[in-house]
């Protein structure tokens, strides 16, 4: 079940995701249930068969140019709310075929068409080592994709031919952008102590076609993180993010994670002139960059006012450095021209606002 609610996550939040697993796992019966239970439409593309006219279109003389026809899946993802993306069997796809492939993953364009935003990427294959013609995928590809094993258990196998294979129970698809910003405040939390882990790309080609750590894939685990609180999932958490950035940085973080006492961003800002901060400066610039992100999702005059409350409060407590990042992201939100917080809370971060090119502290 839990392999399914990760996948459920990454469609949701439109996280590209690549399924490893042998044949005959289900792959291919698990995304087309899904898409009937979110009833969103499915376009499935066989990469292994495929040639490249096929994802950029057949080239056609309009006048004395050449243009591209859409394919009909290209034409029909165009105009949909959201749907679905099935790239199957693409490490057995011709050359030409994934680098067609990796335009539609990387700019959600084929040939000259785009893809509709809500239009969610899920690929699939079988481990190349294991696959006649299969290939390691390309790095730049590769990190653009969170990677989940898919496998069947026994128990889970033996249940379904008795009982049938029914949907597990998804959760609905509310609201989940609020919590990309504290997710991304733990995850800048974490590498601000951890910086070496930021970009370690393999020398490796087998280890590059898989998941590891860059900015990209911090960015993706970030909204799969933010999917998994918004929706109360945070069980699938661990195999999501080692999905992208590899299982090494991905246990650091976790156990990093596990360390955290965080009080509710919310509460910080209630007692922000006052607030006593804790010893460990990585969990310090945490609840900072958390509750700075509160306000940003609930951006008033008076919360944000409530942020250089709590930057000025974080100067005076010698964590002024700390207090650099959210104090440039919260002055270019500034909701208008005419508020405007105390002279002591901006003078502290003046050169930041500065360098940033913000002169309001100069106001």
């Amino acid at each position: 079940m839990t392999q399914i609610h990760a996948l459920y996550v990454a469609l949701a939040t439109g996280t590209p995701v690549f399924l490893w697993g042998p044949a005959g796992v289900g792959k291919s019966a698990t995304i087309t249930t899904i898409a009937q239970h979110l009833q969103w439409p499915l376009e499935t593309i066989i990469a292994a068969i495929y040639e490249s006219i096929d994802i950029s279109g057949l080239p056609l003389l309009a006048g004395d140019a050449v243009a591209f026809a859409p394919p009909g899946w290209v034409r029909r993802l165009a105009e949909v709310e959201r749907g679905i993306l099935f790239l199957d069997e693409l490490p057995q796809a011709k050359e030409s075929v994934i680098a067609g492939l990796l335009r539609v993953v990387r700019e959600r364009m084929a040939g000259e068409h785009a893809l509709a935003p809500g239009v969610s990427i899920v690929a699939a294959g079988n481990p190349p080592k294991a696959t006649y013609g299969g290939m390691d995928l390309l790095a730049q590809m590769a990190n653009r994709f969170c990677h989940l094993p898919w496998t069947c258990s026994y128990p889970a196998w033996a249940e379904g031919m008795l009982q049938g294979w029914p949907m597990p129970t998804l959760p609905p698809l509310t609201p989940w952008a609020h919590e990309v910003l504290p997710a991304r405040a733990l995850i800048i939390g974490f590498l601000d102590k951890h910086r070496a882990l930021l970009l370690q790309e393999p020398q490796d080609e087998v280890a590059a076609g898989q998941a590891w750590p860059s900015p990209r894939s911090w960015d993706l685990a970030a909204n799969l993180l933010a999917g998994c609180r918004a929706w109360q999932l945070m069980d699938v958490a661990p195999e999501l993010v080692t999905g992208c950035v590899g299982e090494g940085p991905a246990l650091e973080f976790l156990q990093w994670l596990k360390t955290l006492d965080l009080p509710d961003p919310e509460a910080v800002l209630s007692v922000a002139a006052k607030f006593p901060w804790p010893k460990r400066t990585d969990v310090a610039a945490v609840i900072l960059n958390s509750a700075i992100a509160a306000v940003l999702a609930e951006l008033t005059p008076e919360r944000w006012l409530q942020g250089w409350e709590l930057l000025g409060n974080a100067a005076r407590s010698q964590l002024k450095d700390l207090g650099a990042l959210a104090a440039r992201t919260l002055a270019k939100h500034r909701p208008d021209s005419r508020t405007r917080p105390p002279l002591a809370h901006l003078e502290p971060y003046a050169k930041i606002l500065d360098a940033a090119g913000i002169t309001m502290w100069k106001e």
